[in-house]
């Protein structure tokens, strides 16, 4: 029963996370290369310099990967253009890219009852996913707003 709400796919990627060696996040026309510290947990560097930490981005990584499918949507409420992809996350193993993450912001879904309280709707689409799907706003929302930070 309820096969259609209990049996949803919630992962975004078919890959363990340790898989991951190299990154490359892409917001807008700037790219920023990463790699992964193998000692150190959830520790990320500067492709430039491999072995100094930047916590930075380790929270940054951290907070993407707490994205959930709550719901596929077979139809964007309207076509994805490329203002509206908040980010983009290329992951490689040591020879290959193993998977992708696009991150996309979209006006509110309906009207806010309160003026200035309406959430914008967030997708993403992964190798792992056939549609685009929705998050929760709030965590997309702590992606989206670190993400200056990244890029400093």
């Amino acid at each position: 029963m309820f096969a259609e709400s209990r049996l949803v796919e919630r992962e975004l990627h078919r890959f363990e996370p340790d898989e991951v060696t190299r990154a490359r996040i892409v917001k807008g026309g700037d790219a920023r290369e990463l790699s992964r510290i193998e000692d150190k947990k959830d520790g990320w560097a500067s492709a430039a310099s491999p072995g100094v930490l930047d916590e930075t981005v380790g929270n940054w990584m951290t907070k993407l990967e707490r994205l959930r499918v709550m719901t596929y949507i077979e139809t964007p409420p309207k076509p994805i253009a490329p203002e509206d992809v908040v980010v983009r996350v290329e992951y490689f193993d040591k020879n290959n890219e193993v998977g992708f993450l696009e991150l996309v912001k979209l006006p509110p879904k309906e009207p806010a009852k309160e003026p200035g309280k309406a959430k914008a709707q967030y997708l993403v689409k992964s190798e792992n996913t056939r549609w685009y799907a929705e998050v929760l706003a709030s965590t997309a929302e702590q992606v989206e707003q670190d993400l200056a930070s990244v890029f400093k």
